[in-house]
């Protein structure tokens, strides 16, 4: 008794490659999902990295400019203050971007049709 798949296999093969390219699809949209969502984390780590080093920086000058000019000759000395505080902010905010958890998860549509494809089969074999 010849299984029911292996009989439309062999009577229309077309079908196995259009089903074979429906899932070459699925992997590829999955694939460019994760990537695009690895790219946009590798950005923002980048970009933490480098406000947070010139944040850095910029503490380094509010306080050689701090012990050089006094307190009281400074018109504006809040800005010494203020400056270091933006990109540093801005780091963290990156850096707690790029760790958040992903809010896709991965495969789940591949996942999906893999097993309705497994329920059609063991449907199909019983019947």
């Amino acid at each position: 008794m010849i299984h029911p798949l292996l009989r439309l296999l062999v009577k229309q093969p077309r079908l196995l490659t259009e089903h074979v390219e429906a899932y070459a699809h699925l992997v590829g949209d999955e694939v460019s999902k994760v990537s695009t969502m690895w790219i946009m984390r590798i950005v923002l780590y980048v970009t933490g990295g480098v406000m947070a080093l010139l944040g850095l920086i910029f503490v380094g000058v509010a306080l050689m400019l701090f012990g050089a000019v006094p307190w009281s000759d400074m018109e504006h000395g809040w800005l010494l203050i203020v400056v270091p505080l933006v990109p540093l902010v801005g780091a963290a905010l990156c850096i707690w971007r790029a760790r958040a958890p992903s809010k896709h998860d991965v495969m789940t549509t591949v996942k999906a049709q893999l097993n309705a494809d497994m329920a059609m089969l063991r449907e199909v074999g019983s019947a």
